[in-house]
């Protein structure tokens, strides 16, 4: 009897997780990973951040309040490997979904967050860095 239902919970969790899975690869995005652009790209008038994890984002370069960096500025000074999230605020006040990405000091193109807000500045795009001298606990001013 009781291993009559732990094979019922078991065949029912599979098959939600088979449903959710197949639910997933029709859903229509309006973008996909682009392998051959960068971690982000300008077209038609929009910034996209260029991810695969969750997915990318893209708004109109008219609609961007600002960019918001999150990092901890002590880990990419002394750290060979450290993380950016991108954060795209909009003027209405919504903000969408985090993109976060992976850098390292070495390689072919490392992500230095004053150098793509520069570039975004370029731009007409404002951009907001967390501010202090960073320590392990995160960032203090």
């Amino acid at each position: 009897m009781a291993v009559g239902i732990v094979i019922f919970i078991l065949g029912a969790m599979f098959a939600i997780a088979i449903f959710v899975r197949g639910q997933k690869a029709y859903i229509k995005r309006d973008l996909d990973y682009r392998r051959d652009k960068g971690r982000y790209y300008f077209e038609d008038g929009k910034l996209t951040l260029n991810s695969k994890n969750p997915y990318p984002q893209a708004a109109l370069i008219e609609e961007i309040e600002h960019v918001l960096f999150t990092y901890d500025i002590w880990t990419i000074k002394n750290q060979f490997k450290y993380w950016v999230s991108l954060t795209i605020v909009k003027k209405d006040g919504t903000s969408m979904k985090k993109v976060s990405y992976v850098g390292f000091k070495t390689g072919s193109s490392p992500l230095l967050p004053e150098e793509v807000a520069k570039d975004l500045e370029d731009h007409g795009i404002k951009c907001v860095l967390p501010q202090g001298k960073g320590t392990i606990f995160g960032n203090r001013s």
